[in-house]
């Protein structure tokens, strides 16, 4: 193992841009990191980057210019390794952000409990840890965004994608139905969170592209599972508006996708992207979800969005 990781980093090391700029010294801090520390904490901005790289490297769908750094360690012999590499580490990413979903809306619950102290100081704290959240998964959502873009063929790889890009729809899910419990029209707690912006990214760049890879990848067994999670954000989306009065829905818009009814996810509702009522799902003071709608299976722009030659 020791051997493995010098080497590793003898490669990497080889590899660091000889420019002086922001990604090659956070790609040098990163690897002193691993030499003091012996674990792996890779920035977001380095594999939103290194994604951008992959479809330099394996083609895209929709091609666009992008002013991405140039990783030389990317290419033809490396890069489905990083690719699946990279889609390990947004799992578990995504397992993280969904654990500290969980532990806010515990410490919510224990900041409205009567009787709470400094509840002003810790609200605050509170509502920070919300923003850092946020701006997490905006990064999450346009990598998946570009690793959506890849031109990949199906099978291993376009699979592995498939379920990161389930995994981040159920992760806004969450988030989104956390902002439910904490919003009201007189309290518009997402906002200060910047919600608004993920939700615009997921609707407004990451489905479409999911919409695209869907279309050319038409046999892939987890394109309905991808479709019913997409379909259970916009049903949060649409109840968070409808609870605010804030108009998100118009970030995600109606019937994304085209389904094919015989490809529904078993033991499913209808996928089909449809207007939520407050009476569908409800959240009570203690932030508890009352559903009766089925809900199993429960950053900055990218860079690139380039065509397939």
């Amino acid at each position: 193992m020791l051997v493995t990781a010098v080497n590793t980093l003898a490669i990497l090391a080889g590899e660091i841009p000889t420019q002086c700029n922001p990604l090659s010294i956070q790609m040098c801090e990163w690897l002193k990191h691993f030499c003091y520390n012996n674990t792996v904490s890779i920035s977001l901005t380095l594999i939103e980057q290194i994604s951008v790289n992959i479809g330099d490297v394996i083609g895209v769908i929709t091609e666009e210019e992008h002013t991405a750094e140039k990783f030389a360690i990317v290419n033809e012999g490396t890069v489905h390794n990083i690719l699946l590499s990279l889609c390990d580490n947004l799992k578990s990413i995504l397992e993280d952000v969904d654990a500290a979903i969980a532990r806010l809306k515990s410490e919510y619950i224990g900041l409205t409990y009567p009787g709470a102290e400094n509840v002003e100081k810790k609200l605050e704290n509170f509502k920070t840890k919300e923003r850092a959240t946020c701006c997490q998964v905006c990064f999450v959502v346009t990598i998946m965004t570009n690793l959506s873009n890849l031109g990949v063929q199906p099978g291993n790889e376009s699979e592995v994608i498939f379920k990161n890009i389930m995994l981040v729809f159920s992760t806004l899910t969450l988030l989104t139905r956390h902002f439910v419990m904490r919003s009201s029209k007189v309290n518009l707690a997402f906002q200060a969170a910047r919600f608004e912006r993920l939700v615009k990214l997921a609707g407004k760049q990451l489905a479409p592209a999911v919409t695209l890879k869907s279309k050319v990848l038409r046999e892939t067994r987890l394109i309905p599972k991808v479709i019913y999670e997409i379909e259970q954000f916009s049903k949060s989306v649409i109840l968070l508006s409808n609870r605010t009065k804030v108009d998100l829905a118009k970030y995600i818009g109606q019937g994304t996708f085209l389904r094919r009814g015989e490809n529904n996810p078993p033991n499913t509702q209808s996928t089909q992207a449809t207007h939520v009522s407050g009476e569908e799902m409800e959240v009570d003071d203690g932030g508890q979800e009352n559903r009766n709608v089925d809900d199993e299976g429960l950053g900055s722009p990218p860079l690139t969005k380039r065509s397939r030659k």
